[in-house]
């Protein structure tokens, strides 16, 4: 913990111990996330609730990201359920799906009841994974079927507004959804929008099942140096 942060814990303590908010507010705005992260660490969780809920959206979301499951529990269970519902909408479904495991199940459900139903629809197939499986971890990817042209798979993708991240590289499934290759994105981009992404494709990619355990497959994702790792059923 650095000194400045130091001194910013015990001044905004005072400032909350008096309530002077909009001081708060103005000093929160100007505070990176990852100091905001610090101070939670070091206040009560109700003085750190009082603090959240001065957070614009974008930060509140950034902050309770980086947080441990256990303080983001905590902190929900201070929170209104419109500020919970607010920040929660904004993780990830692998997140969503961890911190509702450490929420009491009436919290749990009234979240979910919240959701809308693709996301209630990912975050209950997660759940359905063992707690310590990579299948707890996995993200819905965006994928090209091996007849599928260059230009039909280059649609997909831009139908689906993917993160960057999520396009480093593009299964290649059969017509029964059965793992076959991968592409390069560069590779589509190069290539003449009527060939065929099983001429493109490089076969039989490594990959990982849903029950596998997901400390030991992210060692292998890090020994392999893939950008994107298959998770298959």
């Amino acid at each position: 913990m650095s000194d400045a942060t130091g001194v910013h814990t015990d001044y905004l303590h005072l400032l909350i111990e008096n309530r002077e908010l909009p001081e708060l507010s103005e000093i929160c705005a100007t505070m990176p996330a990852w100091e905001i992260v610090d101070v939670f660490d070091e206040i009560p969780t109700r003085d750190a609730a009082v603090l959240f809920r001065l957070l614009d959206k974008s930060k509140a979301i950034e902050i309770f990201d980086d947080l441990d499951t256990a303080a983001q529990a905590d902190l929900v269970a201070e929170l209104s359920d419109a500020k919970v519902s607010e920040v929660f909408a904004g993780l990830e479904p692998d997140e969503q799906a961890r911190l509702l495991d450490e929420l009491p199940a009436r919290v749990a459900k009234k979240l979910m009841t919240a959701m809308t139903a693709e996301d209630h629809g990912q975050v209950t197939r997660l759940l359905g994974y063992p707690r310590d499986s990579v299948g707890r971890t996995m993200e819905p990817a965006v994928y090209a079927k091996e007849h599928e042209t260059v230009d039909e798979v280059l649609h997909r993708i831009r139908s689906h507004h993917a993160s960057l991240e999520a396009l480093a590289e593009i299964p290649v499934v059969s017509d029964v959804l059965v793992l076959v290759g991968k592409l390069n994105p560069i590779d589509l981009l190069r290539s003449d929008g009527d060939r065929h992404a099983s001429e493109l494709m490089e076969a039989d990619p490594p990959h990982a099942y849903t029950s596998d355990d997901a400390e030991t497959v992210a060692r292998r994702v890090l020994d392999s140096g893939d950008l994107l790792f298959p998770i298959v059923d």
